[in-house]
């Protein structure tokens, strides 16, 4: 009979066996045989256990186990026998005269326990056909089994089966096996601090997973094992088998990966319902977050000559899972946090920066995605010093998007063949050697095409995006033939991307050059590298829209007609190239309006539905061009009928952009509301803050020509001119902005200083427009133009007689600008102060600006600077301990995305549009107090950048036949943008009503030697000021030339069209 003791020793002496405390064991089992005369059984089965297990720790130690297993996957997985024959033969010896003992309290569980260990000591020394002849042929009693260590044994015996058939080459049966295991693990609880238990249930499980994950496996199976691995090890500490766990994590990734790919994922059955997508998320990221902290808590720095291939590896894993997770801005934001920490154990990495930009890009952070291409494009050794001086010290003849004039590209001074030259490996070269990893030219290329592709659809930086594309195209010229057949890349086609870019960054950069013989150049360059690119691939639907773009915008009407008509045929969904169709039956030369009228509502019924901001922002254009037809053809009433569906349309693109974070969005409305609490200080203080430059309804109340406003819109404000510095509060960025530069580059052709000054320029000198490409004399002028497919400019026949009346329009800055006061333009009878005046005024009434420079309750300066930065911190301080570190950043950004700030500007933008448009109608229609009414609605909405609100209001004051405040409205939209081009031809019309022709001419002249060389009514007021003034041959030029350019103006300008797709 069993004492008490004895049966309290028998429980301690399980525990210490469930916990692997083998030190414990001998003096337990000592005193429990002591108590327990009939327990020589268990005695000696647990000292050979205990004497097993300290063999087999000993071995580990000096092996470093795990480390043998860093290097497994599903084809080879490592095995180590940890004891030799020796070691455990006296070991066998002991267990065997055990089980031939004869005593009647010996029960049959004990022996058959006692073998399982015996099975061990010969499955510890390779042994594994042994091993199997005694595991199959034991015999277990179920509730002996299902608890205790007992339940440890049993798995034991199952494990070295399943692994023993592994090791004989009886793969099915190891994994049928392995499968029993899973059916035991589910049916046991409470088995967490089983230390043993955990130990054979892993190593099981290790096998089972990589054996699963071989070819022609079933999924069903495998998945069970995956996530029967990752339930069992997620109790544990994540240093507890590290080496096998990454192992698991690593393949365990790629394979979910590719189940969903494929469509063949299902997600956990022991889980809420959700969606498969959502199920995915949760499983992969959280592997991930295993994966990241396991892995950054053992790679180091590399050495010289070193990369670190795993934190490599596991970045491109996990950016090919975000993409299947979606890739929502949370998810971007933690991975940009990833690549930081990853950037702290590579060095000089490309595809660390790769990752990067891309990350910014696509979330819109298009300022920090800018370093890291630089960075980017150093790493791969295409930029250099000379290169970049290269760059900064070239001819300023092209005008970026915030009105600075910057070099013009060298991408035509050898030097991009010397860059790409040395950047290839091998070249001996110090670019070639920035970094130890081969960039796989595909990956330059995808970086390329979508930094041009942001270039040019939101930051309109054309010369930037030149430099891009030409270093594309050099670097897919170095393809060999070899190469092209050889892997899965397609070089036809990406060439033809590469050549699309070129082309459409020429013409990008046509426009935004001032220069008549570069912008012709730009364009022949655009149209033929076009022209190259669809015949490199003649069903890219993106390459013939871009190709009837560039034609459209050479005023080539037909070609771009056939051109778009293929684009439709390949792609009849695509809205932009609908629109560009409607605009070319718009044309005069077609004299097809009812044509225009129906594209245009076949391009509305035909195109996919609008999700993004960008998509339904063309709709929104191309229901304005149906509001114009509708004009055009049946008079404005019908025009503002159709409006209703604009501001219904409207309403989809004015709130935040549906992909953006609740992060994002909360950050928006703390910014709005620091900002809102400025302007209600504004207010108290008697401060106007309704427009850039004054209110408009007020200089309407000024006006003795306008109709009478109500007391409500008197009270809006003060007047503009007699209160030029009311406004100085609203926009410090732009009252504080400083242009001082040394050289040309930096011009800022903004200024408007010198927009009234008079001054003689030699019409000698005066540049040819753009559209002069075939450089044709005047005597070839007039057939040469019908044969061409290029516009001739009027060659001026007589440069003497024109020197002393010729007055014009500087459009250089000078070397300072200071943007300090509101008043840039007084009333014609009010005189002008002087400068020392205006710093007076300026010192007296500067107010800091509490939305310019104040923070937010997070320390974010409001302004966009950064406070803080994750790139710095410690691995301890970001390690990862759930998945929402993956899926989640673990900072909120300290800036609204730059992105985002556009999308607001477009909603803006858009609104004030809308407004204008409905002006326009009812000016023309002679309802001056509703037109007034609109335009006062399209300040409110976007005064700041849109010169058309000042050009319209302008019209309503000619309307009234008030000069004086309609030249101050547009020189006022001169001062929001200097280069806008309605603006100076409706105050030079109202310069030549008053018969002021030198002004009008000077005007004129900039006009039509900078961007508005295809302005029609420039070139026509131009020809009737010639005239005037007795030079009617070239007013005779101007004329025809104006008609050439009316015959193919549409009714909304191309320029509204992406120019990139």
């Amino acid at each position: 009979m069993i004492t008490g003791k004895a049966s309290q020793l028998a429980k301690d002496l399980e525990a210490a066996r469930c916990k692997g405390n083998w030190s414990a064991i001998p003096d337990l089992a000592r005193r429990y045989k002591k108590y327990n005369g009939t327990g020589q059984v268990l005695e000696q089965t647990v000292l050979v256990e205990a004497t097993l297990g300290q063999l087999i720790n000993d071995s580990e130690n000096k092996a470093m186990s795990g480390i043998v297993h860093q290097h497994d996957d599903p084809d080879t997985i490592a095995w180590e026998c940890r004891l030799k024959n020796e070691q455990v033969r006296p070991l066998l010896l002991q267990l065997q005269s055990v089980l031939q003992t004869q005593d009647d309290g010996v029960t049959e569980s004990e022996k058959e326990f006692c073998k399982v260990v015996l099975a061990r000591c010969y499955f510890e020394t390779g042994e594994f056909e042994t091993t199997l002849e005694i595991v199959e042929q034991l015999s277990f009693n179920k509730t002996e089994v299902m608890t205790g260590y007992g339940l440890t044994l049993f798995l034991q015996a199952r494990a070295m089966k399943a692994i023993s058939h592994e090791q004989t080459g009886s793969v099915d049966s190891a994994i049928q096996s392995h499968q029993g295991i899973v059916t035991l693990l589910n049916e046991s609880s409470n088995i967490k601090e089983d230390h043993v238990f955990m130990e054979w249930a892993e190593e099981a499980l290790y096998r089972a997973t990589l054996l699963a994950m071989q070819p022609n496996s079933d999924t069903k199976l495998t998945l069970e094992f995956i996530r029967a691995y990752q339930k069992v090890t997620a109790s544990q500490p994540y240093t507890w088998r590290i080496h096998k766990r990454m192992v698991i994590a690593k393949f365990s990734a790629q394979y979910l990966s590719y189940l969903y790919t494929e469509d063949e994922y299902t997600p956990p059955t022991d889980i809420p319902e959700t969606s498969d997508q959502q199920a995915f998320e949760n499983e992969i990221m959280a592997i991930h977050t295993f994966y990241e902290q396991a892995l950054f808590s053992l790679v180091q720095f590399p050495k010289v000559g070193q990369s670190n291939s795993l934190i490599l590896s596991f970045v491109e894993q996990l950016a090919k899972d975000i993409d299947l997770c979606g890739a929502t801005p949370s998810q971007l934001r933690g991975f940009t946090e990833i690549l930081n920490r990853a950037a702290q154990r590579t060095f000089n990495s490309p595809s660390i920066m790769r990752h990067l930009f891309l990350a910014l890009d696509r979330l819109g952070d298009f300022e920090e995605a800018k370093h890291a291409l630089k960075t980017y494009v150093y790493l791969i050794g295409l930029s250099s010093q000379a290169w970049e001086e290269a760059c900064q010290t070239g001819e300023a003849l092209v005008v970026n998007e915030s009105g600075k004039c910057i070099p013009i590209p060298p991408v035509e001074d050898g030097l991009i063949d010397n860059l790409v030259r040395d950047s290839v490996a091998h070249s001996g070269s110090i670019a070639a050697n920035h970094t130890m990893e081969n960039e796989p030219l595909e990956n330059i290329l995808e970086v390329f095409l979508t930094a041009i592709r942001t270039q040019c659809n939101h930051l309109y930086d054309g010369a930037q995006a030149l430099i891009l594309a030409e270093l594309a195209k050099k670097k897919i010229e170095q393809v060999s033939l070899e190469e092209e057949t050889r892997g899965e890349t397609n070089w036809t086609q990406l060439a033809a991307q590469v050549h699309r870019a070129v082309g459409s960054t020429y013409s990008l950069l046509a426009r935004q050059t001032h220069d008549a013989v570069l912008r012709s150049s730009y364009y022949e360059k655009a149209l033929e590298s076009l022209s190259e690119s669809a015949d490199m691939d003649p069903i890219a639907w993106e390459t013939h829209y871009q190709l009837a773009l560039q034609y459209a915008e050479m005023h080539d009407i037909q070609q771009a007609v056939q051109a778009v008509a293929k684009s439709l045929q390949l792609n009849p969904k695509h809205l932009p190239s609908w629109h560009l169709l409607t605009l070319a039956c718009s044309c005069p030369i077609q004299d097809d309006l009812p044509r225009a009228l129906k594209t245009c509502d076949i391009g509305l019924q035909e195109s996919e539905e609008s999700e993004t901001p960008e998509q339904i922002a063309q709709q929104i254009s191309l229901q304005i061009t149906r509001c114009l037809l509708l004009g055009a053809m049946d008079g404005p009433e019908k025009a503002l009928e159709a409006q209703e569906e604009l501001f219904a349309t409207y309403g989809k693109v004015s709130g935040l952009d549906p992909s953006s974070s609740s992060e994002e969005i909360s950050m928006l409305q703390e910014r709005e509301t620091s900002i809102s609490g400025a302007k209600g200080f504004y207010k108290q203080n008697g401060m106007v803050i309704s427009g850039l430059f004054g209110n408009m309804s007020e200089m309407a109340a000024t006006s003795s020509a306008t109709t009478h406003l109500s007391e409500r819109q008197r009270r809006r404000g003060l007047s503009v001119s007699n209160n030029g510095g009311s406004g100085r509060a609203l926009l410090p960025q732009v009252l504080d902005e400083k242009h001082i530069s040394a050289s040309r580059s930096h011009d800022d052709v903004r200024s408007t200083s010198n927009i009234r000054m008079k001054g003689s320029l030699s019409s000698s000198t005066r540049a040819r427009s753009a559209s002069n490409f075939n450089g044709k004399t005047e005597e070839g002028m007039a057939t040469s133009h019908k044969a061409s497919p290029f516009l001739t400019v009027p060659d001026p026949n007589d440069d003497q007689a024109d020197t002393e009346s010729i007055k014009t329009v500087s459009t250089q800055s000078s070397k300072h600008h200071h943007h300090y006061h509101i008043h840039l333009f007084g009333s014609r009878s009010s005189s002008r102060r002087s400068k020392r005046d205006l710093s007076n005024d300026q010192s007296k009434s500067s107010i800091p600006s509490v939305a310019a420079t104040g923070t937010n309750e997070n320390g974010a300066h409001e302004n966009g600077s950064v406070m803080t930065t994750t790139g710095g911190s410690s691995i301890r301080s970001n390690s990862l301990g759930s998945i929402y570190t993956l899926s989640q950043p673990t900072t909120i950004p300290p800036r609204i995305p730059m992105l985002l700030r556009l999308r607001q500007e477009q909603a803006a933008r858009i609104l004030s549009n809308l407004w204008l448009l409905s002006a326009s109608f009812f000016i023309k229609l002679g309802k001056n107090e509703e037109a007034l009414k609109a335009i006062e609605e399209a300040e409110n909405a976007n005064c700041s950048s849109n010169p058309q609100v000042w050009c319209t209001f302008g019209q309503l004051f000619l309307a009234d036949k008030n000069m004086d405040h309609a030249i101050e409205s547009f020189e006022k939209g001169l001062v929001t943008n200097v280069n806008d081009v309605d603006s100076c031809v409706w105050l030079a019309r109202v310069y030549i009503e008053m018969d002021d022709l030198d002004m009008a001419e000077g005007i004129l002249d900039s006009v039509t030697k900078g961007f508005g060389w295809d302005c029609a009514e420039a070139w026509f007021h131009l020809g009737r000021i010639y005239q005037k003034t007795a030079r009617a041959d070239r007013g005779k030029e101007c004329m025809m030339y104006a008609l050439d350019l009316e015959s193919t103006r549409p009714i909304q300008p191309f320029s509204v069209l992406p120019c990139y797709v």
